[in-house]
């Protein structure tokens, strides 16, 4: 009868002893994954933090220059488009793809003109302007423009373009200074010689009279 408390101290000290020591294991077990996830979680978010560093092109706007009247009642007009990058990483090569579109039929996506060519690399919050050609009729127009980067296309941008008969120089510059160079200058100097010589001729005849 004797042994029974023995036994019973005996069973309760052991059951104690590994209870305790399963109980340190879990929490350590917990602390060891919370540190993994920490770290994992750490690691995850500075590598999106760095794959969403992009450039941002923008086109912020197009300058149109219109020329003289061209053939068959078009119009010759260069478009100056000046492209920022508002992101926050430099671009590399770029491209840019414009698409000129009847104003009344811009909705349905359909075209009349469109080109793509090369631009260079844009820094962070720096802008660069190009520049094309364009030969177009009087009417309305839409142009659309696409930014693109390692064939990834990255913005669109639309800009209204009325081409108005008035619009029209009737003369470039160029052919101006054409008409002025035609016209025969005499120079102070030559003129200054040419009444002296006369006089000279008018004196010389006075005194052999």
């Amino acid at each position: 009868m004797s042994e029974q408390p023995e036994k019973k101290r005996y069973w309760e000290r052991s059951s104690g002893s590994a209870s305790s020591k399963l109980m340190m294991g879990f929490i350590l077990a917990v602390i060891v994954m919370l540190v993994v996830v920490s770290v994992v979680a750490g690691y995850g978010y500075i590598r999106y933090r760095e794959l969403s560093r992009r450039p941002e092109i923008l086109v912020e706007r197009g300058l149109f220059e219109f020329h003289r009247e061209g053939e068959d009642d078009t119009v010759n007009i260069t478009a100056h488009v000046t492209m920022v990058n508002r992101g926050d990483k430099d671009s590399g090569p770029l491209e840019l793809e414009y698409m000129v579109m009847p104003a009344d039929r811009a909705t349905e996506n359909i075209f009349i003109y469109q080109d793509r060519f090369s631009v260079d690399p844009i820094d962070v919050d720096e802008s660069v302007q190009v520049s094309f050609n364009l030969t177009l009729s009087v009417g309305n127009y839409r142009i659309a423009y696409r930014s693109y980067e390692d064939e990834f296309f990255s913005y669109e941008a639309r800009q209204n373009l009325s081409v108005r008969e008035d619009d029209i120089p009737e003369d470039d510059i160029e052919d101006e200074y054409a008409m002025d160079e035609d016209i025969p200058f005499v120079s102070a100097g030559t003129m200054i010689l040419i009444i002296i010589i006369t006089a000279a001729i008018w004196r010389k005849k006075y005194d052999k009279r």
